[in-house]
């Protein structure tokens, strides 16, 4: 598969995230020119600013402050509305479906720009998906002419206002024990991320054994006392918390099923809280 994202950050339940904070160099704070004046409502996100009011002595209007400082008055928009979101660094989304294009000398706009660009991203990411699956995805999620309606549950919906980054549920050929789809994240190129299947190198053990599992597809051997098990990992996804540069952050929930070599698959049951992770063999508690 495409791994434009090429990471995955999971927090599961037997690990920690921890991240550092680097304090700014104050030489690199910008100064913006003190004005007076009445603030209706303001915005900030990405590199820049944006508020509606009146500032020195000048009817009400919208402007935005850009990276530089520089104030810029949004012309033919109105400073009733607020805004809601930065969406690919370029669009600042307003209320009623209006729009401010950074890129553009801040040219005001109207329309649904967010549903154009969520329907075009759709379509990119099925078309790399049916050529580049590994085998993972049932045909009916990248084929058919009704892009949104098909298996993936609703639109594409933006996680990230500086990539575009959008996420799916796709079908899966062969279900696991509990599970039938997986969490697809995609960029606006339809580089792609299966986020559900690699687990990089997890170390499991027993007090006999121990293996490392690296995905939800494949299934591994572990010995417990005299007897020989089959494991089979799972995860679902909790909750997106966000990306920073081609790291996706977020909640999911692994849990190990464990059924006794040769058995039939029904015989799977949930582990998880009966293995040790880790090369210190924590344990986990639900």
């Amino acid at each position: 598969m495409l791994r434009g994202i090429t990471k995955i950050a999971r927090l599961l339940v037997a690990m920690v995230s921890v991240m550092s904070i680097v304090p700014a160099n104050a030489a690199e704070v910008k100064k913006i020119e003190a004005t007076e004046g009445t603030i209706y409502s303001g915005y900030a996100k990405g590199n820049g600013i944006y508020f509606t009011g009146e500032i020195n002595s000048k009817d009400e209007a919208a402007y935005y402050i850009s990276e530089d400082g520089e104030y810029h008055e949004i012309d033919g928009l109105d400073a009733g509305y607020e805004a809601t979101n930065l969406l690919i660094n370029k669009y600042l989304v307003l209320d009623d479906d209006n729009y401010v294009d950074l890129t553009d000398n801040y040219k005001a706009l109207n329309g649904n720009i967010t549903e154009d660009l969520e329907d075009e991203a759709e379509t990119i990411v099925r078309k790399k998906i049916r050529t580049d699956n590994d085998g993972r995805f049932d045909k009916s999620s990248y084929d058919g002419s009704k892009i949104i309606e098909a298996t993936i549950e609703g639109s594409a919906k933006f996680l990230s206002g500086s990539n575009g980054l959008a996420i799916y549920d796709y079908t899966l050929k062969n279900p696991g024990i509990n599970k039938t789809k997986s969490t697809i994240y995609s960029d606006l190129k339809g580089n792609y991320v299966d986020a559900d299947y690699n687990l990089g190198s997890l170390k499991v053990c027993t007090t006999s054994d121990s293996v490392i599992i690296k995905n939800t597809e494949d299934t591994y051997e572990i010995k417990d006392d005299t007897k020989t098990y089959e494991l089979k990992a799972e995860l679902k996804e909790k909750k997106y918390i966000t990306s920073v540069a081609n790291t996706i952050y977020r909640y999911a929930d692994l849990t190990i099923y464990r059924k006794e070599k040769g058995a039939d698959d029904d015989t799977y049951v949930p582990v998880t809280n009966e293995l040790g992770f880790g090369k210190n063999g924590y344990n986990v508690t639900s």
